[in-house]
């Protein structure tokens, strides 16, 4: 790159060095988002979703103790020697323990996937000093 431009117009010069500024404050601007998004990405897995989970959690247990009782209670009529199946109520219990398992599945994710999302924001912190260093040049 040792040879001259060969620039001819002064206002060629000017156009491009307004497109050079008007490229740098929209890089500026989405690299400041980009950053922004991943906060609230990082934040997200950190702090809301493990909560979120460990109310599920708590929630299942309220219902899981509900359901047993309800079975209980159900299975503890009669009618005389009639005695009635309860399918329902085997059923609801079945499905709170179902969402249990599925709410306490979701704690080793969500640790799994913040430290993939933190690695990642790294990496992309390291790719985006980069471009940043050569848009204030």
């Amino acid at each position: 790159m040792s040879g001259a431009a060969n620039v001819k117009s002064v206002d060629a010069i000017r156009y491009f060095a307004a497109a050079v500024v008007a490229f740098q404050e929209e890089a500026r601007l989405c690299l400041s988002m980009m950053d922004s998004q991943l906060r609230q990405v990082l934040f997200w897995l950190e702090r809301d979703r493990p909560n979120f989970w460990k109310r599920e959690i708590e929630n299942c247990m309220r219902e899981m103790t509900d359901a047993r009782v309800r079975l209980h209670q159900c299975r503890m009529r009669r009618l005389g020697d009639f005695r009635p199946s309860c399918i329902e109520e085997v059923k609801d219990l079945e499905k709170t323990k179902a969402d249990m398992e599925f709410a306490q599945k979701q704690v080793p994710n969500v640790k799994r996937w913040l430290a993939e999302a933190s690695h990642e924001g790294n990496e992309y912190h390291g790719r985006a000093s980069q471009l940043i260093q050569l848009i204030e040049r």
